[in-house]
């Protein structure tokens, strides 16, 4: 097993993050010719005759691991490879990553343009479906995240090598979950507690440090929402999302901007803080939903504030898909929080 930081999406820029992403890989870091000559079993196989196929051109050998396409889009997959990585010499197999529905092959190669670049093609199958080869990306969230954490480790190894952190909290994916790729974290658990001051609420979400900063952010700038005060309101986001905030809402009618404002000050009762230094992610629930929401904030320069106005990232794939991340209070709570206290 391997812990690598997450990157996650600020802005538009990648942060370095405490989050963290921990996965079993077979590291080979071996010529893509020089895999094939080793001993290989059925997933091996079907990767390096995919990669052949590829490599050369091989069009029918491409559609034959990707049943599921027509010819003429493997004829479509093989001309962007050539156009992206030409005939893919010089290529080396990073190693083999497990993920919950097969093996994930990672291989990188050097540009010219933009140096080490990695890439992955995940391998699955049964005993009840053959053999085939699936192309990773944003169809394939938990794999893209992986990808891109490799990623980061190939172009700044010093920041986002290997590490022995072991926050306390686990997500795990897949049904073999002490084997499977899982994202580790810290946070606080804050049992629905009000946001905002209401009447007749008696404790509001609070915390310690940098996740109390950030709860105290984004309460101050959802009250001066709440008062109407929308001159002030994009100044508790970063430049980016504030300079989009304050452009979108001069497009809107008196009415729709009105809506808005009801809609993002309605009661939210906060269930965990997310602590991913310097990004804090906040999970709420709106009004009487039982689904979950979230807000992203980080801190810079001494200061947290709100951000990710229409920007989002390979991590917000993964938390948007019910079947990676729990989609409600009551699935958070037995999928994460319990879990973690029963430990």
């Amino acid at each position: 097993m391997e812990t690598h930081p997450v990157p996650i999406s600020i802005d538009g820029t990648r942060v370095r993050s405490g989050l963290l992403m921990q996965f079993e890989i077979e590291r080979y870091d071996v010529p893509l010719e020089t895999f094939g000559g080793r001993a290989l079993d059925a997933s091996d196989k079907a990767f390096r005759d995919f990669m052949a196929a590829l490599r050369s051109g091989d069009v029918a050998g491409v559609a034959a691991w990707r049943p599921a396409q027509s010819r003429d889009q493997a004829a479509g997959l093989v001309q962007a490879f050539r156009e992206g990585f030409g005939r893919l010499e010089g290529v080396t197999i990073v190693g083999r990553v497990r993920v919950p529905d097969g093996a994930m092959y990672v291989w990188q190669w050097k540009s010219p343009m933009k140096g080490l670049v990695r890439r992955a093609f995940t391998v699955t199958g049964s005993s009840s479906r053959p053999l085939h080869v699936e192309v990773v990306f944003s169809g394939r969230p938990l794999e893209t995240l992986l990808l891109d954490v490799l990623q980061h480790e190939a172009t700044d190894p010093a920041r986002y090598g290997a590490t022995d952190a072991r926050p306390r909290y686990r997500r795990a994916f897949g049904s073999s979950a002490a084997a499977g790729p899982a994202l580790l974290f810290d946070g606080a658990p804050l049992s629905g507690r009000r946001l905002l001051p209401d009447e007749g609420v008696a404790e509001l979400a609070r915390a310690s440090g940098d996740l109390g900063e950030a709860l105290d952010a984004s309460r101050a700038a959802y009250e001066a929402l709440r008062a109407s005060d929308l001159e002030r309101y994009p100044d508790f986001f970063t430049a980016k999302s504030r300079d989009k905030l304050r452009a979108w809402m001069k497009g809107l009618s008196p009415a729709e901007l009105q809506s808005y404002r009801v809609t993002l000050t309605r009661p939210r009762q906060v269930l965990f803080a997310l602590d991913a230094h310097p990004v804090t992610l906040v999970f709420y629930t709106s009004g009487d939903e039982r689904q979950l929401r979230y807000d992203y904030l980080v801190k810079e320069g001494g200061a947290t504030k709100l951000t990710n106005v229409s920007f989002e990232g390979f991590l917000d794939d993964v938390l948007r898909q019910p079947d990676l991340w729990p989609a409600d209070v009551d699935a958070f709570r037995k999928q994460i929080l319990d879990v973690t206290n029963s430990k």
